[in-house]
């Protein structure tokens, strides 16, 4: 991994919104070196990385069981910040616009409340 060298981190530091241009004359360093030190900095250990996870049409109870156990493991693993939701998590056919004129694939499907 590329690191930032000590004295171009406590200028960077200070100043954390330093141009390149300023930052390539205070260190006596090229523009374009600068420029890498700066995106850099933007990503580095001072601002830490969120890790998440987004799933989207599980559709249960017709979800794919191998795919959910891929999927919890791979999470464990992982460790993710946050876990995002991105909807069809249930499949709802008993409802859903598409099957209201098709009563053979709601019957025996209803909502209780």
């Amino acid at each position: 991994m590329n690191k930032i060298p000590g004295y171009i981190k406590d200028i960077m530091d200070a100043e954390p919104n330093i141009g390149r241009d300023k930052l390539s004359e205070l260190c006596d360093i090229s523009n374009q070196e600068a420029r890498f030190y700066c995106k850099l900095y933007k990503f580095s250990e001072n601002k830490p990385i969120m890790r998440g996870i987004a799933v989207g049409d599980m559709h249960y109870p017709y979800q794919n069981q191998e795919a959910m156990n891929i999927l919890l493991e791979f999470t464990k693993d992982f460790q993710p910040d946050y876990f995002l939701l991105m909807g069809d998590q249930m499949d709802m056919d008993s409802i859903s616009y598409y099957n209201s004129n098709k009563p053979k694939l709601t019957e025996g499907k209803r909502l209780k409340t």
